[in-house]
C-alpha cells in the first residue's frame, strides 16, 4: 500500500480509540478495587434476559480483561490493513482511496463498541457478584444486536453510495 493510500484519523476515529481506552482502563480499575470483595462465585453467562444462569471462578474476571486487550489490540492491528475488510459491492478504482477510508473508520468503530459490550459485561458481572445489580438488564441483548448490526448496516450503505 503506498503511502498516500494510507488511512488517517479523523477527529471521530481518535475520539473512538481514546473511549476504548477509557473503557478497558474503567473495567481494569473496577475490578482492581472490588477484587478482595468479589465472591468467588461470579455470574459467567447471562441468558437473554440478562439474569445469570451459569457461574464460575472469580478468576474469569482477569481473563476477560485480558480477553477485553485482545480484542482492541487485534482490532487495532487490523485497522492498518483495512483491505482485509470486504464490502459486498464492486469498488471502482477512482473511489478506492475513499472506501479505504471507510473500512479503517467501520473498523474503529466495531473495535470500540466491542471493547465497551466486554467492558459492561465484566464490570455488570462484578456488580452482580457483589449483590449491587441482579443482571445485565432486558434490554443489553436487544441494544447489542443494534448497535453491531446497525453499525455495519450504516457501513455497507454508505460503502454502497460511494
Amino acid at each position: 500500500m503506498l503511502s498516500s493510500e494510507k488511512p488517517y484519523y479523523s477527529k471521530m476515529e481518535i475520539t473512538l480509540e481514546i473511549i476504548g481506552i477509557l473503557a478497558i482502563f474503567t473495567f481494569f480499575i473496577f475490578a482492581y478495587f472490588n477484587w478482595s470483595n468479589v465472591p468467588q462465585r461470579i455470574p459467567v453467562h447471562f441468558s437473554w434476559s440478562g439474569i445469570p444462569d451459569s457461574w464460575g471462578i472469580k478468576g474469569t474476571i482477569p481473563i476477560m480483561i485480558y480477553i477485553t486487550v485482545f480484542i482492541f489490540i487485534l482490532l487495532t492491528v487490523i485497522s492498518r490493513f483495512p483491505r482485509v475488510i470486504n464490502f459486498p459491492i464492486a469498488i471502482k478504482e477512482e473511489k478506492s482511496k475513499s472506501h479505504l477510508q471507510l473500512r479503517f473508520s467501520l473498523i474503529i468503530w466495531m473495535k470500540t463498541e466491542l471493547v465497551l459490550i466486554t467492558s459492561y459485561l465484566g464490570i455488570q458481572g462484578i456488580r452482580v457478584s457483589l449483590g449491587y445489580a441482579e443482571g445485565l438488564g432486558s434490554f443489553i441483548v436487544p441494544m447489542i444486536l443494534i448497535i453491531v448490526f446497525g453499525t455495519a448496516a450504516i457501513f455497507i450503505y454508505r460503502a454502497y453510495k460511494l
